[in-house]
Formats: structure tokens, sequence, C-alpha cells
């Protein structure tokens, strides 16, 4: 009995840490080559024959080829061959989403009409909060 109810709580606790779509998570916008996400339980690979994924929190993308184009909130994330990066997400109620970088060519465009710039490998850029539930 005991071990159903720490299962149950368990479940529920993974459940208010699930990423909600684009806000919590990179969604692919431009694919003109091939990615890899990896993430806790595998990994997938992205091509030009397969349908694009998002990357949520935690998870890993290594650029195999070409360049790749994802956006969070009002941000857009832009990256080529070789780069490797990563999200994190706090689970907080106002989460703050974290773009690592951990080598290869990545920029970062704030909103839309605002120039790229590029994030140095080894270091980390904030990009815009969701925002406020209604």
């Amino acid at each position: 009995m005991r071990a159903l109810a720490l299962a149950a709580l368990a479940a529920a606790c993974a459940a208010c840490a699930m990423p909600v779509p684009c806000t919590r998570a990179l969604c692919p916008k431009r694919v003109e080559g091939s990615y890899r996400v990896t993430g806790w339980n595998g990994s997938v690979t992205v091509g030009p024959e397969t349908p694009a994924v998002p990357v949520v929190s935690d998870a890993e993308v290594h650029v195999l080829s070409g360049e790749v184009e994802f956006t969070n909130n009002s941000a857009f994330i832009r990256a080529s061959e070789g780069a490797v990066f990563s999200l994190l997400v706090s689970t907080a109620s106002r989460p703050t989403p974290i773009l690592h970088v951990s080598s290869g060519s990545v920029a970062v465009s704030q909103s839309l009409g605002v120039a790229f710039q590029n994030v140095p490998p080894g270091s980390s850029w904030l990009l815009p909060r969701a925002p406020k539930p209604k």
C-alpha cells in the first residue's frame, strides 16, 4: 500500500515538471539539415525525411549537418553544423529557460526583428520567460 502511494506521489511530481510546448521547450521552426536530441531515455535523430521534434528541458542537441532554428516564447535560436547545446528550465511557477552552448555556432534573437547575437561556447544565455498564465 505504501509503495503504491509513493509511486502515485512520484507520478504527480513528474507531471508537475512536464514541459509545456514552446514555453519550456525549444520548438523547431526551420530544419535545413539534421540534428540529434539526447534526453533521459535515449536519443532521436531528425533529418529531412523525419518530422522535427521539440527539445525539452535537460535534453542536449547535436547539429549533425546544415542549420536548424528553434523558437522559445518570443526568442529564436539558430545553430549550425557541429553545434552542441542544451535547454535548462526550472520548475518554478515562472520558469526561466536558459540556453547553454557547449560548442559550435549558436546565435539567439530575443524577439522577431531583433538581430541575432552569437552565444560563445561554454556560456549560457537567458531566454525570455513564458507569459504569465491567464
